[in-house]
């Protein structure tokens, strides 16, 4: 999350869909950048109902394909746990620090398990995206996608009358290229389908 009083703009941040990138660029750009809190996750209903006025202010957030979104979830976690295998401080800090990043890490003995059983232990792993970017008075203004982040990331900066970024990098993100498709069994594919039924039919996004 991060709020901007100086261009009256809010955004909040989903998980896993590119808001790390995201943010660090309008922290670079917006020098009165502030959060509301420590969840950097939270709902536009927590955040609105933590200080009401934002609610006139322009309002953005980015969502995923929810398959490649578990994806995506599921191998940075594997990431985290063989980086702390070969002694990398910072990946071993987490895992001990954070209990549902270690269980995801070593919990699960697949993907597989992680799909099933996951989102019935974790709610951020339930919750779906369009419950993060909307609240009981109104909804964001603008949602881009991880698909086409680099556009709709110069359209948030145009919008906000900013410099358009000539690049886009990608943080926090896995550098192997992986189609999600090819780690999906039918029976994951349907629960993924069933869990984010929401998404898929509020966004459009299919298999």
């Amino acid at each position: 999350m991060l709020i901007s009083d100086a261009r009256r703009a809010l955004f909040v941040h989903v998980q896993k869909t590119g808001g790390v990138t995201v943010q660090s660029m309008l922290e670079q750009a917006l020098p009165d950048g502030r959060h509301l809190g420590k969840n950097r996750h939270a709902t536009l209903a927590q955040i609105l109902h933590k200080e009401p006025d934002l609610a006139g202010y322009w309002t953005f957030g980015f969502v995923r394909n929810p398959w490649a979104r578990m994806v995506s979830w599921y191998d940075m976690a594997v990431r985290f746990r063989a980086a702390a295998e070969r002694g990398s401080p910072g990946e071993t800090k987490q895992l001990l620090t954070n209990g549902y990043l270690r269980k995801v890490a070593y919990g699960y003995s697949s993907f597989d398990e992680f799909v099933m059983c996951g989102p019935d232990e974790f709610p951020r792993l339930r919750t779906p995206q369009v419950d993060y970017l909307s609240a009981a008075e109104r909804k964001v203004d603008f949602i881009g996608r991880t698909e086409s982040l680099a556009d709709d990331i110069r359209h948030v900066f145009d919008h906000l009358g900013l410099p358009a970024p000539e690049t886009v990098p990608q943080k926090n993100a896995n550098k192997e290229k992986v189609d999600y498709r090819e780690r999906y069994t039918p029976l994951t594919r349907e629960q993924v389908a069933r869990v984010f039924r929401r998404d898929l039919d509020e966004l459009g996004y299919e298999f």
